[in-house]
C-alpha cells in the first residue's frame, strides 16, 4: 500500500545524523536491498536509504516526539538501512543467528506466545526480561537534510511500502492477529509438511500470509512487520500528478490507429481550488515513431481527484500505426513513455510518467468449460508458473529484474503473483513490461479459507492494487 505525506514548509533544516553503517556485523545469506528504489520515484526525490536506526520499544517507550528530535542520540540503537524489517535488522546487528541456515530459526522467538511455548523459545530473547521481543512496536529513525532550493515549496514523504518524520521517526505495530504456525519442519525433507498457513488466523490482517508458514517457506518470526520499500521525499509545487495511465479501447483492431485514453490523480495540498494546466506527452522508448502531445486545463480542488482525457475530446491522443506489445514467444513488446505535467501559474508545478504498451486482453470460455485467454485477439497459451517473494524481503531492484528475465528465457507467457505473498515492487512489473511477461496478480488473498477480513483495510488495498496496476500492458488477470 502506498503512503504519502505532505508537508507546507518554508524549509526542513534538520541536521544530519548519519551513523555508522553494518559492514563490521556478522554476515549473513540475505545481504540488504541497495540504495536504487525499488519503486518509481520522481526525478527529484531524495531516497532515504542509509542513516536509520531501530530499537525495541519494549526498552525505549512510546516517545516518538522525542526520538523525532534533531538532537536526540540513539547510541545504543541498532544501525540499519531501509527497507528492512525488525528481524533482519537484528539478526545483521548479531542479536540472532541468520534464520536462512539450518534450523537457525528455532532459536529465535515466535510473535506467537503459544509458539514459543511450544518450542521453549523465550529463553532465546534479547530482551532483559526475556519477555516476546516482536509482540510490541519497533521504532525507525532517520535524519535529513532539505536544499534551500525547496522554500515555500510543498514536501512529499513516500513510504511506498510498510507492514505495519526532517528527523523521522516511525513506529512499526506487530500485526492484531500474528497466527500460529503449529508446526515446524524439522524432520528434512523426508518429514511431512505442515499446513499452510497454519491456523488460519493471520488470513484476518492484509499482510505477507506466508510468513506463518508455508509448504515452501518456515514461519518468520516478527511475520515480516516493518519498512519494505524505499523511503522518499519529493518537493513539488501546490500540485501534483500520481499514477498516470494510457488506455487502449478494448475494442481496438491490432492493425488499426490505436486511440489512448489517459488517466490519473492530481494531488491539490492546499485548501482551495487551484487552475492548473495539464500536459501530455506520448513519446516511443528505443524507436522511431511520432511524439503525441496534447493539454488540458483544470480547477484542481483540494485532496486528491482522478483527471480523465478521451481521445474523442482530444484528438492528438491517437497513436498512428502504433507499435504493438505481445507477450514473450508472440512478438515484440515494445513500449512508450506517457508523462503527464501539471503547471500552475506558468511554473511547473509537478509530473508522473509511466510506461504504456498498446494492446487489449481478454478471455472467452471453451466448449469445454475451461477458460482461454486473448492478448490482441489472439489466443495465448499462458505457460509459467506462481511467484513467490523472498522470505526475509532482502531482494534488491536488480534481483527482481533478473527473476523477470530468467522465467522470459524460459518462455514463460505468464506469472502468477502468489496473493499469499507481497505485491511486487515496481522494478518487477516494468521488468515484465520490458520482457513481455503476462501478469496474473492476485489480491491479498489466499487459500485457506473461513476468516473475515476488515474490509475497511482490504477494499483500499484492491483499489491501491488496481491503481498501480493499470499503468502497465502486462495484467491479464487481477483477482483473489
Amino acid at each position: 500500500m502506498k503512503i504519502a505525506i505532505h508537508l507546507i514548509t518554508a524549509l526542513l533544516l534538520a541536521p544530519l545524523a548519519f551513523g555508522s553503517d553494518v559492514d563490521n556485523n556478522p554476515a549473513v545469506s540475505f545481504p540488504p536491498v541497495d540504495a536504487e528504489p525499488l519503486c518509481v520515484v520522481s526525478s527529484n526525490a531524495i531516497v532515504l536509504h542509509d542513516g536509520w536506526y531501530m530499537k525495541e520499544e519494549a526498552l525505549v517507550g512510546n516517545h516518538g516526539e522525542k526520538f523525532s528530535l534533531s538532537d536526540f542520540k540513539t547510541l545504543d540503537w541498532y544501525p540499519t538501512s531501509v527497507p528492512t524489517t525488525p528481524l533482519a535488522t537484528l539478526v545483521r546487528n548479531g542479536i540472532y543467528p541468520d534464520p536462512i541456515i539450518g534450523t537457525n530459526m528455532m532459536k529465535i522467538p515466535d510473535v506467537n506466545e503459544v509458539e514459543n511455548k511450544r518450542y521453549d523459545l523465550l529463553k532465546f530473547s534479547q530482551l532483559p526480561d526475556h519477555s516476546n521481543p516482536f509482540d510490541r512496536p519497533y521504532w525507525f529513525r532517520t535524519s535529513f537534510r532539505l536544499s534551500n532550493d525547496n522554500q515555500g515549496k510543498v514536501i512529499w514523504l513516500h513510504l511506498d511500502g510498510i507492514g505495519g518524520i526532517n528527523t523521522l521517526a516511525v513506529r512499526i505495530h506487530p500485526l492484531d492477529v500474528p497466527g500460529d504456525p503449529l508446526y515446524e519442519q524439522l524432520d528434512g525433507v523426508r518429514g511431512d509438511f505442515g499446513p499452510n498457513a497454519g491456523d488460519a488466523q493471520i488470513l484476518k490482517n492484509v499482510t505477507m500470509y506466508q510468513t506463518i508458514g508455508w509448504d515452501w517457506t518456515p514461519s518468520v518470526r516478527d511475520r515480516n512487520i516493518g519498512i519494505w520499500q524505499h523511503v522518499w521525499v519529493e518537493a513539488t509545487g501546490p500540485i501534483t500528478v500520481r499514477d498516470p495511465a494510457g488506455f487502449v479501447d478494448p475494442q481496438w483492431q491490432s492493425n488499426a490507429d490505436a486511440p489512448i485514453t489517459v488517466r490519473g490523480y492530481l494531488d491539490n495540498a492546499t485548501a482551495s481550488n487551484v487552475p492548473t494546466k495539464l500536459k501530455v506527452r506520448i513519446e516511443p522508448i528505443g524507436f522511431e515513431a511520432p511524439v503525441i502531445e496534447t493539454e488540458t486545463s483544470i480547477n484542481a480542488v483540494p485532496g486528491r481527484h482522478e483527471f480523465v482525457l478521451r481521445p474523442v475530446d482530444h484528438h492528438e491522443l491517437v497513436i498512428q500505426k502504433p507499435h504493438v506489445w505481445w507477450p514473450v514467444t508472440y512478438g515484440d513488446h515494445p513500449l512508450y513513455k506517457l508523462s503527464v505535467t501539471a503547471t500552475v501559474d506558468g511554473k511547473t508545478s509537478g509530473s508522473a510518467s509511466s510506461l504504456l504498451g498498446v494492446r487489449t486482453v481478454g478471455s472467452y470460455i471453451l466448449p469445454s468449460g475451461g477458460r482461454a485467454f486473448l492478448c490482441n485477439g489472439r489466443t495465448i497459451r499462458l505457460t509459467g508458473g506462481a511467484w513467490i517473494p523472498d522470505t526475509m524481503l532482502s531482494w534488491s531492484a536488480q534481483r527482481y529484474r533478473d527473476e523477470i528475465r530468467l522465467m522470459a528465457a524460459g518462455n514463460h507467457t505468464v506469472v502468477r503473483v502468489n496473493g499469499c505473498g507481497i505485491m511486487p515492487p515496481d522494478a518487477f512489473f516494468d521488468a515484465c513490461d520490458r520482457d513481455g511477461l503476462l501478469v496474473w496478480e492476485d489480491f491479498s488473498s489466499t487459500s485457506p479459507t473461513g476468516q473475515t477480513v476488515d474490509t475497511k483495510v482490504m477494499l483500499p488495498n484492491m483499489i491501491d492494487t488496481v491503481d498501480r496496476l493499470r499503468s502497465h500492458p502486462q495484467p491479464v488477470v487481477v483477482g483473489g
